[in-house]
């Protein structure tokens, strides 16, 4: 997969990033960035986070979860997020179909159709987001593109000490769309 050259957003935006096609997609949403005495995204992220390559194998991609303790993995070129790899992905895309993950590449696997996050954004605007896109964490970019960390549904109920957003959030991701079933083997 080519990188394609993406504008860069205004930083204290959301941004929606997709690299499905060949037009990467930035949406930017004015209304989104903190302004004086709101919670910043940054103010509640994790920002050492870590990072591999598109390059690399899903079994390294692995072993920096477990190293990590972490189940996502931004993936990046140089610093740049161009998508996103989890636990699940791993599982699903490698491991149940009989793929050897000493072979098959991150970028094979990886999810590239993401959202992140700015490092201004309001914080509500971000959980708003992982809640809209069904996820529980989000990377966080500058007006760059560049990696600055990572925010999750933990991060805003642990630090903002907001519960009833992230459980509010929390409860949206955890219902079964129509016609889902709990399978027991």
């Amino acid at each position: 997969m080519s990188r394609m050259d993406v504008p860069p957003i205004e930083s204290g935006r959301l941004s929606s990033l997709s690299h499905e096609d060949d037009d990467d997609l930035w949406e930017v949403h004015p209304e989104e960035m903190a302004t004086d005495g709101e919670v910043c995204v940054r103010d509640v992220m994790t920002p050492a986070v870590g990072v591999i390559s598109p390059d690399a194998t899903v079994q390294q991609a692995a072993q920096l979860m477990r190293d990590l303790d972490v189940g996502p993995v931004p993936v990046c070129e140089g610093r740049t997020v161009v998508g996103m790899v989890t636990d699940r992905d791993l599982a699903v895309r490698v491991v149940a179909p009989g793929f050897d993950s000493h072979q098959t590449r991150v970028r094979d696997v990886m999810s590239t159709d993401i959202v992140c996050a700015s490092e201004n954004d309001r914080v509500v605007a971000a959980t708003q987001l992982m809640k809209d896109m069904q996820v529980r964490r989000i990377p966080v970019v500058d007006g760059g593109h560049q990696i600055r960390g990572i925010v999750s549904l933990a991060d805003v109920a642990v630090r903002q000490g907001n519960d009833q957003l992230s459980a509010e959030v929390l409860r949206h991701l955890s219902e079964r769309g129509p016609g889902e079933e709990l399978r027991v083997l």
